[in-house]
């Protein structure tokens, strides 16, 4: 069992997004409600949302006393603003005081508890969750494979960073990268914060990764799993599924995944689909309609 008063999460949003951060928030504390989670607001939101009225807790770009905002926002769009932030959000709340932090980007649903993964925060500096846990086979594995070694070996749909020398190392290389490219330039080289990822065991020490194959499950390694609900849990063979990241879902063309594979509908992944009906339903539920316009 993790010690709670140890970790954070974080996740940053923009206004159009903010019903994301709502649902990944509220999912996170169902099941660890002990655990504080933030939420950084990467512009100002005028009078559109009320932090005080949020049952999480909202920092403001001010919070985290970057001398270099003012030029990212000038130089970046609101997207790759959202991304670049990141490890700033990271280092903010080691200031505060948590030694384990948990970044999630805010198209994401936690479906469990995740106290396995903390745990494995706490004994490394970071943690990284690949795209892929295994060799793919079939068909479209070569295809596939090549599309991940041009996004990213590593995911950042999850991030752990604990707060070491070598965490705060990481961290303030990673945001002289970000605040330099965090850009979406495939041909050469850049898919915003996340390629740079692939460095890190390379360049820093005490590094581990996301063994657990029902974890930040996405489009990208859905067809290898065959999830089924069970008792208001869903399940693949190997285990529990805790959080599921909906990159690139299109909430006007909920058949789909994802607007990245708009062959992989809902009725070709088996039970999963469930998950994305309910992950439909908290978005409606958070005010999406009225956020994203």
């Amino acid at each position: 069992m993790t010690t709670n008063s140890l970790h954070a999460f974080v996740t940053i949003a923009a206004r159009p997004e903010w019903a994301l951060a709502r649902v990944v928030a509220e999912s996170f504390l169902r099941y660890h409600p002990d655990i504080p989670f933030f939420v950084l607001l990467a512009e100002n939101p005028g009078n559109a949302i009320r932090p005080r009225d949020e049952p999480f807790h909202v920092l403001m770009p001010d919070d985290l006393a970057l001398d270099s905002y003012a030029g990212l926002t000038t130089k970046l769009t609101r997207q790759e603003l959202t991304y670049a932030l990141t490890p700033d959000a990271i280092r903010h709340l080691h200031r505060r005081g948590y030694r384990h932090v948990g970044f999630v980007k805010q198209e994401s649903m936690f479906t469990g508890p995740i106290h396995h993964i903390m745990a494995q925060l706490e004994a490394c500096s970071i943690l990284l969750t690949p795209h892929l846990p295994r060799p793919l086979n079939g068909p479209d594995a070569f295809a596939r494979e090549a599309n991940i070694l041009q996004s990213g070996i590593y995911n950042v749909g999850y991030l752990g960073v604990s707060d070491t020398d070598e965490g705060r190392r990481f961290l303030g290389w990673w945001s002289d990268r970000c605040h330099a490219a965090c850009t979406w330039d495939v041909p050469n080289g850049y898919h915003f914060e996340q390629r740079w990822l692939d460095l890190v065991p390379g360049y820093f020490g005490d590094v581990d990764r996301v063994r657990d194959r029902g974890f930040n499950l996405a489009h990208w390694n859905l067809p290898e799993m065959d999830i089924h609900e069970a008792n208001g849990s869903f399940l693949h063979p190997e285990g529990a599924c805790s959080f599921f990241r909906f990159s690139g879902y299109d909430y006007d063309h909920a058949e789909r995944t994802s607007r990245y594979r708009v062959d992989q509908t809902l009725d070709k992944i088996g039970g999963a689909a469930r998950v994305f009906e309910q992950y439909h339903e908290a978005l409606k539920r958070n005010g999406h309609e009225i956020y994203r316009a």
